[in-house]
C-alpha cells in the first residue's frame, strides 16, 4: 500500500492488493528490495481507517487521513441534509443543547462526526427524533451568553471537478455545498490561521485564530468548532481587512499612508480620520482590500516604517 501511495496518491486510494514477484498479495504485503511489484486497483476501492494501522510512510498516512476526511464531510454534508428534512416534517428542533447532550450519550466529538454517522445510516434519525422529544433541559443558575451573530457576507464552495476549489476547504479538497461565510468581527485574509465555528442557521462563519472572540467561542462552544484550511490558490481576488493606525498631527502623514497603500497589491476601500486631542494624534480606521496575509504584511510592515506612524494594527 506505501508503495501504491508512493507511486501516486490516487493510485494509492483504489489500491485493492498486489503481485510480488507474479504472486498475488494483499495490500498489507511487506516488500523487500528487489521484489518486482505490479498495483491492483479497484474501481470501488476506497481507503479505510484501518489502513494507518499498517501504512508506514507519512505520504500515505497524509493522503489516506485527507481522504477520510474528505468522506466524512461528503457524508456529513448529506446527514445533515437528511436530518433538516425530517425535522421540518416533524416540525421539531435541534438545539444546540440538545445536541450537545446527544454528543456525549454517544461519545461523539465533533457535530460533523454526528451528521456523518446519519449520512452513512449508523444512526437513526427516529432515534435523534425519539432523543429530542424526551429531552428534559437541565436547569440553568443563569442565562448563557449567546454566541455573537455578526452579519457576514455569504460565500459557497463552488462545484468543481478539478483543483479550482473555492477559497476556502473544510479539511478536504473538493468538498462542495456547504455554506460559509467570512466574519465581520475578525476579516480573515487567506493565509491567515483559522478556524470555522458552526452556527445553527448560517453555515460555518470563519474567524482567525487572533479573532477577539476566539478564545471565547473555542471555551464555551468547543462541540461547534471545525478545522478548516486554506485552499492552495484563491478564486477570490480579494479579501478586506481592516486597520487601526495612530499618527502624528501631520496632513502629510495622510498622503504617505495612501501612498503606501498603493504601492503593493492593495486597495483602499474606506479611510476615516478623527482627532485625538488627548493624545494628540491622528485616529485612523481604514479598510483596504488586499489578495493574501502575504500582501497585507507588506502594507503594514511599510506602514510602520512611516516616521509619523506610531501604531497599526488589525481590527
Amino acid at each position: 500500500l506505501d508503495f501504491a501511495f508512493d507511486i501516486h496518491s490516487g493510485l494509492g486510494v483504489k489500491c485493492s492488493g498486489g503481485r510480488i514477484n507474479g504472486k498475488a498479495v494483499p495490500i498489507r504485503e511487506q516488500v523487500k528490495t528487489g521484489d518486482v511489484i505490479e498495483i491492483i486497483s479497484g474501481k470501488n476501492q476506497k481507503p479505510s481507517s484501518d489502513w494507518l494501522n499498517f501504512v508506514v510512510t507519512s505520504k500515505a498516512r497524509t493522503k489516506i487521513k485527507q481522504k477520510l476526511s474528505e468522506f466524512e464531510f461528503q457524508k456529513a454534508a448529506d446527514g445533515k441534509e437528511l436530518l433538516g428534512r425530517r425535522l421540518k416534517n416533524w416540525k421539531i428542533e435541534l438545539t444546540d443543547d440538545i445536541l450537545y447532550s446527544y454528543l456525549k450519550k454517544a461519545g461523539l466529538k465533533t457535530a460533523n462526526a454526528f451528521y456523518a454517522a446519519i449520512g452513512e445510516g449508523q444512526i437513526d434519525v427516529n432515534e435523534v427524533k425519539d432523543f429530542i422529544l424526551s429531552y428534559d433541559a437541565p436547569v440553568q443558575p443563569a442565562a448563557s451568553p449567546a454566541a455573537p451573530e455578526a452579519s457576514d457576507s455569504t460565500a459557497r464552495l463552488k462545484p468543481s471537478s478539478k483543483s479550482g476549489d473555492d477559497i476556502l476547504v473544510i479539511d478536504a479538497k473538493n468538498v462542495r455545498g456547504i455554506e460559509y461565510k467570512m466574519s465581520r468581527c475578525c476579516n480573515p485574509v487567506f493565509g491567515d490561521d483559522v478556524f470555522g465555528f458552526v452556527t445553527r442557521m448560517e453555515g460555518i462563519k470563519i474567524h482567525r485564530i487572533s479573532c477577539p472572540n476566539a478564545s471565547r467561542l473555542i471555551e464555551m462552544y468547543p462541540y461547534r468548532i471545525q478545522k478548516v484550511r486554506w485552499a492552495s490558490t484563491p478564486t477570490t481576488s480579494s479579501f478586506q481587512a481592516s486597520l487601526r493606525i495612530s499618527a502624528d498631527l501631520d496632513p502629510h502623514v495622510l498622503n504617505e499612508i495612501m501612498d503606501v497603500v498603493n504601492a503593493f497589491k492593495a486597495s483602499i476601500r474606506a479611510f476615516n480620520v478623527s482627532e485625538n486631542s488627548r493624545t494628540g494624534t491622528y485616529d485612523i480606521s481604514m479598510k483596504v482590500a488586499v489578495p493574501s496575509n502575504l500582501e497585507l504584511d507588506k502594507v503594514l510592515s511599510q506602514l510602520r516604517n512611516l516616521k509619523s506612524v506610531y501604531k497599526v494594527s488589525r481590527a
